[in-house]
C-alpha cells in the first residue's frame, strides 16, 4: 500500500512509490449543491433574513467574550447583534 506524502500539485496526492492519484474536492461541485440538511439549512435562513458576517478579533477579546456570555447564559450572536442594533441606532442609520 503506497503512503501520501503529501503533494505540491493542488488537486493530487504523491504517493512514495511515484504513483499520483487525483482527489475529489469539495470546491469542484457547482455552488448550493449539498446534502438536504444544508439546502433546508440555507432556505430557512434565506427565509428569516440572515446571513454570515466574518471578521477577525484578537483571540484574547474573542476568548473573553466567550467566557463572558456563557457566564451569563446569552448566545454570542445574540449579543454581538444588540451591539451592532445599538451603534447603528446612536449613528441615526435605519435598519431596513
Amino acid at each position: 500500500m503506497s503512503r501520501n506524502c503529501g503533494s505540491k500539485v493542488p488537486g493530487y496526492d504523491v504517493h512514495c512509490n511515484g504513483c499520483i492519484q487525483q482527489v475529489a474536492c469539495q470546491f469542484d461541485r457547482p455552488h448550493g449543491e449539498g446534502n438536504a440538511q444544508s439546502r433546508a439549512s440555507a432556505k430557512w435562513q434565506k427565509k428569516k433574513g440572515l446571513t454570515v458576517k466574518g471578521f477577525k478579533i484578537s483571540v484574547d477579546v474573542a476568548e473573553a467574550f466567550a467566557e463572558a456570555c456563557e457566564e451569563k447564559g446569552v448566545g454570542q450572536s445574540a449579543q454581538i447583534e444588540k451591539y451592532m442594533r445599538g451603534f447603528i441606532k446612536r449613528c441615526g442609520v435605519e435598519i431596513g
